[in-house]
């Protein structure tokens, strides 16, 4: 064997008996700007490397790597630590800062660029899909795992607690948050477009096809609403202290209605009602009458 010192470039060729003309492999070896096909130890800057199993720093264009990824680095299968600046397609471990990858099997930590993450995702980072905990300010567009604060998602199946933007959510929504359907339980101060489950108090939502218990404004209500809440149109029981505009179904006590289609019981200021009243109800009934002169 012939050892040659750093920085020497090496051409290595094999000559073709088979062809006409000459035939030529060659594989360069040097200091840096290298082509290897499996390296088992570090990578520094400008190398094209197809498997590598140890540290690659940065500048590196890598297949497969088995170890440490630290910055500016395009690679396609990563079992390692991702740091900074990296473009990668599949990395099965942490991605701290400034990476784009298409999956990660581990945690995202912030300012990333991924597509799919079965793992979890903390703050400043934009993700198409997330199969974990994502915590605040981060952009994702289906999340199947658990939501804290400050993040704008598209699709959750899972817990969202705060301050966060949903299209939307397949579980439990605590407070503080905007979101167009809730498939699940809204507890307080919450928007909300469309509910599929139990709205609690203090939250404005557009329709809800379960119960409603206090403090809620709501459009429309295919439940029970319970006590102290604003709502246009209901479509089931409403118990006492309530301010509706459309109800069709029971009315109990102490509410304020304008047009109902059921039982009002007792203790309701209602303007029309089309059905059973009990007792203690104010009732107005307005009719014109269509002739020739004015019908007072």
């Amino acid at each position: 064997m012939v050892m040659l010192p750093q920085g020497t470039i090496v051409l290595l060729c094999a000559w073709s008996v088979y062809l006409r003309e000459p035939l030529y492999y060659c594989a360069w070896s040097g200091y840096r700007w290298n082509h290897c096909a499996s390296v088992h130890g570090q990578v520094t800057s400008g190398n094209h490397c197809a498997s590598v199993h140890c540290q690659v720093s940065s500048g590196n264009h890598c297949t497969t790597v088995h170890g440490h990824v630290t910055s500016g680095n395009h690679s396609t299968s990563v079992h390692g630590q991702v740091t900074s600046g990296n473009h990668c397609t599949t990395v099965h471990c942490h991605v701290t800062s400034g990476d784009h990858c298409t999956t990660v099997h581990g945690q995202v930590s912030q300012g990333n660029h991924c597509t799919s993450v079965h793992g979890q995702v903390t703050a400043g980072n934009h993700c198409t899909s997330v199969h974990c905990q994502v915590t605040s300010g981060n952009h994702c567009t289906t999340v199947h795992g658990k939501f804290i604060s400050g993040n704008h998602c598209t699709t959750v199946h899972g817990q969202v607690t705060s301050g966060n933007h949903c299209t939307t959510v397949h579980c439990q929504v605590s407070s503080g948050n905007h979101c167009t359907t809730v498939h699940g339980h809204v507890t307080s101060g919450n928007h909300c477009t469309t509910v599929h489950g139990q709205v609690t108090s203090g939250n404005h939502c557009n329709t809800v096809h379960c119960h409603v218990t206090s403090g809620n404004h709501c459009t429309t209500v295919h439940g029970q609403v319970s006590p102290g809440n604003h709502c246009t149109t209901v479509h089931g029981q409403i118990t006492s202290g309530n301010h509706c505009t459309s109800v069709h179904g029971q009315v109990s006590s102490g509410n304020h209605c304008t047009s109902v289609h059921g039982q009002v019981t007792s203790g309701n200021n209602c303007t029309t009602v089309p059905g059973q009243i009990t007792s203690g109800t104010i009732v107005l009934l307005c009719m014109v009458g269509f002739l020739r002169e004015p019908l007072y």
